[in-house]
């Protein structure tokens, strides 16, 4: 997989999941409230979901900095961190009640990594 490839990839999955984990922390509690009245179990399913959604994001993210950090491109420092703002938004999404806060910064990295794709030619 090419660096461009990958560098892409990063940063629409990091916006892409952005918004939905965004979303989903927002409706999430109004969903769970609603379905322990009506005796369903679609809560549980869509926090699993969330959960590996911030999962893939973090190793994604770790595996493209290790693959991308002998590229020449990637010694200024400024192509780093949108990677790095994928590792720290997936991991603060991870700590209970701040998923909006973790969600807020996946979408700057994922919009800051489609903006800076264009670096790779």
């Amino acid at each position: 997989m090419t660096a461009k490839k990958l560098y892409f990839i990063n940063g629409l999955i990091g916006l892409i999941g952005g918004i939905v984990l965004l979303l989903i922390s927002l409706f999430l509690p109004f969903i769970i409230i609603s379905a322990a009245a009506t005796n369903a179990s679609m809560g549980g399913g869509l926090g699993w979901f969330a959960f590996a959604l911030k999962l893939v994001i973090l190793i994604l993210a770790i595996y493209s900095l290790v693959t991308l950090s002998s590229d020449s491109r990637m010694q200024t420092g400024s192509l780093k961190v949108p990677l790095i703002l994928l590792i720290v938004g997936s991991g603060v999404a991870m700590i209970p009640l701040l998923g909006w806060a973790g969600s807020i910064v996946l979408i700057i990295g994922g919009s800051i990594g489609l903006a800076k794709n264009k670096a790779f030619k």
